[in-house]
């Protein structure tokens, strides 16, 4: 039917998002708009359409539009998960296209609600995606206490996804904190969901994290040895959502092999490609002047 083509154009949006792979999203969004011209409400439909791929792939302008016109009409719909689900979504696609405040102002409306009518799942979503909102802005107290409601009820033990959450964001707190032995258990734990998944975006988390790991050991030989693998991923995935956290540890660790010229140059490229219109996270320019490395704002 039209209304599983729909879906299955969507979805496959959604897994070339996370494997990089620009052609096939294009190919899915173009199958995507003729079905949505053949459902009901096929505003809402393409509106739904433009803010998924447009955000991911193409023009965020557009992304964002659609997602405050998603946003408007996600007030309509009567089921109060379906609404609250809606609107996790396009609180993520206002993060992308450089809306902060209003990302943040409606994950917290979204927790608050979810609190209220008691769903596990927007509460747990909505908790996660404000403490990586808090660690973007280098606020670790608050980053950790929104983590601390996610993995309150996370059900690790019934869903893959949230054990690589879990394991994912523990890291990245951890190397915050500069606690290598909670750093090094967490990405033991997250490493054999990554090898199954064949998840480019995963794997390139993992890269970043072993990087970070190397240079908290002061093991400048494995940062040497990390480095190497790490180059070409990051090449793939760069311009992808959500990178900003290997673009700053691959240019720490180029740093502390004393390869700035090289380091910079990856900063400024990455900064130069980069998929969110959002401004760069806090600790990336703060991490990279240690080093003397400036960072050329996009415009």
């Amino acid at each position: 039917s039209n209304s599983v083509r729909f879906s299955a154009a969507t979805l496959a949006i959604r897994i070339a998002a996370n494997t990089c792979e620009d052609t096939v999203a294009h190919n899915a969004y173009l199958v995507g708009k003729i079905m949505a011209a053949r459902l009901d409400h096929p505003v809402e439909r393409t509106d739904e359409l433009d803010m998924l791929y447009q955000t991911s792939f193409g023009d965020c302008t557009i992304g964002i539009e659609a997602a405050r016109r998603m946003l408007r009409t996600s007030y309509t719909i009567h089921g109060t998960t379906e609404r609250l689900s809606r609107q996790l979504r396009v609180a993520f696609a206002l993060k992308v296209c450089g809306d902060i405040a209003g990302s943040k102002a409606l994950l917290e409306k979204v927790h608050a609600e979810s609190v209220k009518e008691h769903l596990a799942s927007t509460f747990s979503f909505a908790s996660w995606r404000l403490s990586s909102i808090h660690l973007d802005l280098d606020d670790i107290i608050e980053a950790e206490r929104w983590f601390g409601e996610y993995q309150r009820i996370a059900p690790v033990d019934r869903e893959p996804l949230a054990g690589v959450i879990v394991n994912n964001h523990s890291v990245r707190i951890a190397l915050v904190r500069g606690d290598l032995v909670r750093a090094e258990y967490h990405f033991l734990r997250g490493q054999e969901s990554m090898l199954e998944s064949g998840h480019l975006i995963r794997l390139a988390h993992s890269m970043a994290t072993q990087l970070g790991i190397a240079r908290l050991r002061a093991d400048i030989a494995e940062v040497a040895k990390v480095v190497d693998i790490a180059r070409p991923i990051f090449k793939k995935v760069q311009s992808s959502i959500g990178q900003s956290f290997f673009a700053s540890e691959i240019a720490l660790s180029l740093a502390t092999l004393g390869l700035l010229e090289e380091a910079t140059c990856t900063a400024n490229e990455y900064v130069r490609v980069r998929r969110e219109q959002s401004p760069l996270p806090n600790y990336f320019t703060k991490r990279l002047e240690v080093f003397g490395i400036v960072i050329r704002q996009r415009t």
